[in-house]
């Protein structure tokens, strides 16, 4: 079998067992029922901390979704680059391997010069406790995030496999 030209990827990260901490798991099973083409793979990435740079690996190209804290109204979400992920202050959270957020992550693959082009689209969440479900602000943005995260994958499916896209490698 030739392999393919593009291997895009679309990773959801994050705990449904933590309400809206689940929202990429959940958009991502939406997005998986509608049909695209053999380039595009769908991944669970659960809380995979460091072990989600072996996820990127061979990429060309990613969509990351997950809850992400921008101190925003519960159920808004955000595109963004790795570049705009702010490092959490290590010196009031500490910094573990074992328990490396999404931040962390990005700026190691960053200086190992490993990411491929990546797109993040992040949702405010409003409760990340212990519990199944997603709050009722998170729910009702999910149609739109789907939206939002299919056009970007029909727009990364047009493009050549080596055109530059929103690249988090510099120069």
């Amino acid at each position: 079998m030739e392999p393919l030209s593009q291997d895009i990827r679309v990773i959801a990260l994050g705990n449904p067992l933590r309400r809206d901490d689940g929202v990429g798991l959940e958009a991502l099973n939406r997005l998986k029922q509608q049909d695209w083409s053999a380039s595009v793979r769908f991944i669970d990435g659960g809380t995979c901390g460091v072990d989600l740079l072996s996820l990127l690996e061979g990429a060309t190209r990613v969509i990351i979704i997950d809850a992400v804290e921008m101190r925003q109204q519960p159920g808004r979400f955000a595109r963004f680059h790795p570049q705009d992920v702010v490092l959490p202050d290590r010196e009031a959270r500490g910094l573990s391997v074992h328990q490396a957020g999404l931040a962390e992550v990005l700026a190691l693959g960053e200086a190992l010069d490993i990411l491929p082009p990546i797109v993040l689209y992040g949702v405010q969440p409003e409760r990340t406790d212990e519990g199944i479900g997603l709050s009722l602000p998170v729910l009702q943005v999910l149609d739109s995030l789907v939206e939002a995260v299919s056009s970007e994958l029909e727009r990364l499916q047009r493009l050549s496999p080596d055109v530059g896209t929103d690249s988090t490698r510099k120069g």
